[in-house]
């Protein structure tokens, strides 16, 4: 059993904690929050094959292109020598195929199916993993430095747990780019996750790594989860195995302002539709074993 207190340690200020160099240091703006960093070894004698997971849809409009290539770079710059970026296309507007140049990514183009039919973009991707260990990066996120490594350390020390997740910095962002805001979001867990996922999804999708052989043991979401996919996925591993969260700012969860992200009354009624699909199938299983 990992003792959480042996992954918690506090810094006075940003540049101390940067010139440890244990983990993922850009904060920017945010020099005299508090950072939590998990002591990780410097290195592996084995770096094990990473597939990270990005779903895109890119309209005229949407200024999701320009994100998807700092997201893909927010990858490639880690230089964690072994990983596959799946990139699955819904059947953009416009041609993204140029993404297809950058190092390590496999694209894939499908027919659109939108949001209410998103579980069958998000299971196109799964299906197509072939590395020991996975993750889901939306399009306009990015991964901070050594995100993969740190990750991937965790789990190759502790094969007790099937995932391993982490905090995010939420930043609201104008279309051009610039940061309005940003927050670091930090959660501390008073219950085991798999616990907590019973009533509410508590796991950042952007910023959890999973088994691959953990993944092979359980059936994907079907389609009825939509908008709460990544929430049934969590509920599922949970009950094959532990989460563990560590403190450290892995990713940061960007919002552009625009409409991709903008909840409308209509959203929120499906959203809690999907999510309470979630749950009562959780329940139904649990009541059958």
């Amino acid at each position: 059993m990992v003792s959480r207190k042996n992954y918690y340690k506090f810094f006075k200020d940003y540049k101390k904690a940067k010139s440890k160099r244990t983990g993922p240091q850009e904060t920017p703006n945010l020099k005299n929050k508090k950072i939590l960093i998990y002591n990780k070894s410097k290195s592996l004698k084995v770096y094990p094959k990473v597939s990270i997971i990005t779903y895109v849809y890119c309209s005229k409009t949407n200024g999701r292109l320009r994100q998807l290539k700092e997201n893909i770079e927010s990858i490639s710059s880690q230089k964690y020598p072994s990983y596959e970026h799946i990139i699955v296309d819904d059947g953009s507007e416009i041609d993204i195929s140029e993404v297809k140049n950058f190092p390590n990514v496999i694209y894939y183009k499908k027919d659109h199916t939108g949001i209410t039919n998103s579980t069958k973009t998000f299971n196109f991707g799964l299906k197509r993993m072939t590395g020991k260990y996975g993750m889901i990066l939306s399009s306009d996120d990015v991964h901070l430095s050594n995100t993969i490594l740190t990750l991937v350390n965790f789990l190759e020390k502790h094969s007790n747990y099937v995932a391993v997740t982490g905090n995010v910095i939420h930043q609201t962002l104008l279309p051009n780019g610039t940061v309005k805001s940003q927050r670091m979001i930090i959660k501390k867990d008073s219950l085991p996750i798999e616990k907590s996922l019973l009533s509410k999804n508590c796991v950042n999708a952007c910023a959890t790594m999973f088994r691959k052989d953990s993944l092979d043991k359980i059936e994907l979401p079907p389609d009825q989860t939509g908008f709460a996919a990544d929430y049934d996925l969590w509920v599922r591993l949970s009950e094959v195995g532990k989460f563990f969260r560590l403190p450290n700012m892995l990713i940061k969860y960007r919002n552009f302002g625009n409409a991709t992200r903008i909840i409308t009354q209509k959203d929120m009624e499906y959203r809690n539709k999907c999510i309470s699909f979630v749950k009562r199938m959780a329940k139904q299983r649990r009541l059958n074993k």
